[in-house]
């Protein structure tokens, strides 16, 4: 039993160290490619070093279900694949301690991570998404920092466009000075030209000011002459000192209210998920009663009456004395009532065409939340089927370090990263149902990795290379005696 527990601990502290490094390595893997992905929305808006770093810090806690099964994955392998090469895995065995009684401190330990990255995913991830959310949106609508240069029409500023021909290396003095003003409405009726002025901000970063010199204002106006009609005038004023403030507030990043994303299901722990699901499909439910009385009052009979016997007779022979042909023709006297008919069944299929668009958009909402509801379990339970498959290919391959186990690595954490995208998009567009959606991944996964466990623990044949090379040359031998 001391020698069990021994080769626990040893099992268990080779596992800390790469499953930490490993963990860092695919948290830096996913921010590479935020930054790819949105560099567009970052670069050139003047943003502040703390904001950017409160966004990449934000959307590292964002990754970390990804992150966390792709580092077990790697740090699994490299640890088993280090054991098999140095052939600890054969004395284990030897001593009777097969390959599976190895991984069970691992075992334990992922199984009380995976409850740990469930209580992340479902308490700290929404409150971290909404944030992020809220964030990222600000900065995309964020508009360019002020970056004005020569030779260039700037067009930042609402109402204003600005050409500088020259500017002094202090980045201050600037010469032939072209301002367009046409926040008039009325094109550029405002010109103002300048040889040389400064440019600066105000000191709270709200405002520029020009301060322009030696220059001219060309200002056309509207002017009604003794007949009252509208004529243009143009006045032209020659000027030695103009000053001319610009207001910057629309370069603020301005935070709009997190209230309008928390709908969104990213945001909602498992509990709210569940309920927003439900809500959605008592709406969905009802659907067929709002739209029976709705119809009910276009419908002359709601219900079948039921007759008294005595007035039977008498209804038959009314009703085979009416000519229907003659009150449907076209110079009947009640086409008004054709007409009305044919009003309430177009009134009736308009609506009917608008409540489905809007049952279809409540069910596409449900299909969300249902998905995010089960994903918060499988990538949980994707940490212990990725530990199954590391250990075993580790063990079987006997190969460790950063060489093979990040092959084999990435190769099962691609088909997991597919399946977890077909998944999503066949349980949105209602081809399979939610459950089978999300946990499509671990469905596909979870047979492989006890097969690779039992081929582990069995020293089956199956992944060794002489397996296959037998085959082959009695292949050969067969082919070349029996067959001439």
């Amino acid at each position: 039993m001391p020698v069990i527990k021994r080769i626990d601990k040893i099992v268990f502290v080779a596992f800390i160290a790469p499953l930490i490094f490993t963990f860092i390595i695919s948290e830096f893997i996913f921010l590479m490619q935020f930054l790819w992905k949105y560099i567009d929305d970052l670069v050139g808006k003047g943003l502040e070093t703390t904001l950017l770093f409160q966004l990449l810090g934000l959307f590292s806690f964002k990754v970390v279900p990804l992150a966390l099964p792709l580092s077990i994955l790697l740090a699994s392998s490299m640890v088993m694949g280090n054991f098999g090469e140095n052939n600890e895995i054969v004395a284990c065995k030897a001593s009777g301690i097969s390959t599976l009684r190895m991984m069970s401190s691992l075992l334990v330990f992922v199984l009380l991570l995976s409850i740990g990255a469930f209580y992340f995913s479902n308490r700290v991830l929404p409150y971290t998404n909404l944030k992020f959310m809220s964030l990222l949106m600000d900065i995309r609508k964020h508009k360019p920092a002020l970056d004005i240069k020569e030779g260039v029409f700037y067009k930042g500023i609402n109402g204003f466009t600005l050409k500088i021909g020259k500017k002094a290396p202090n980045n201050t003095s600037i010469f032939d000075i072209i301002i367009y003003d046409h926040s008039s409405g009325y094109g550029n009726d405002n010109i103002l030209l300048a040889e040389k002025g400064e440019m600066e901000l105000s000191a709270d970063g709200r405002y520029m000011v020009l301060e322009l010199m030696d220059g001219r204002q060309y200002q056309e106006t509207m002017k009604r002459n003794k007949s009252f009609e509208l004529l243009n005038e143009q006045n032209i004023v020659e000027f030695k000192y103009y000053r001319k403030v610009f207001d910057l507030k629309e370069f603020k990043l301005s935070r709009t209210d997190q209230s309008l994303y928390k709908g969104y299901h990213e945001m909602l722990n498992s509990k709210q998920l569940r309920i927003e699901a439900d809500s959605i499909n008592r709406d969905l439910l009802a659907s067929k009663n709002v739209m029976n009385d709705y119809n009910r009052g276009f419908l002359l009979y709601s219900r079948p009456e039921v007759l008294p016997e005595k007035d039977t007779v008498g209804f038959q022979q009314e009703k085979d004395s009416l000519n229907i042909t003659g009150m449907l023709s076209s110079d009947g006297p009640n086409m008004t009532v054709v007409n009305s008919a044919i009003a309430n069944i177009e009134s009736m299929q308009n609506y009917l065409e608008m409540h489905l668009s809007d049952l279809d958009v409540k069910k596409s909402f449900k299909e969300k939340f249902e998905v995010e509801l089960y994903k918060r379990f499988m990538l949980s339970f994707a940490c212990i089927i990725f530990l199954l498959i590391g250990s075993s290919m580790g063990a079987i391959v006997r190969k460790g370090g950063l060489g093979m186990p990040i092959l084999i690595s990435i190769c099962f954490y691609l088909v997991f990263h597919v399946l977890n995208m077909t998944g999503d998009k066949l349980a949105y567009n209602r081809v399979v149902p939610a459950e089978i959606g999300a946990w499509l991944p671990a469905i596909v996964l979870l047979p492989i990795a006890i097969g690779l466990a039992y081929a582990a623990t069995n020293d089956s044949k199956i992944f060794k290379k002489d397996t296959y090379i037998n085959f082959f040359n009695i292949k050969q031998l067969y082919l070349k005696y029996f067959l001439k």
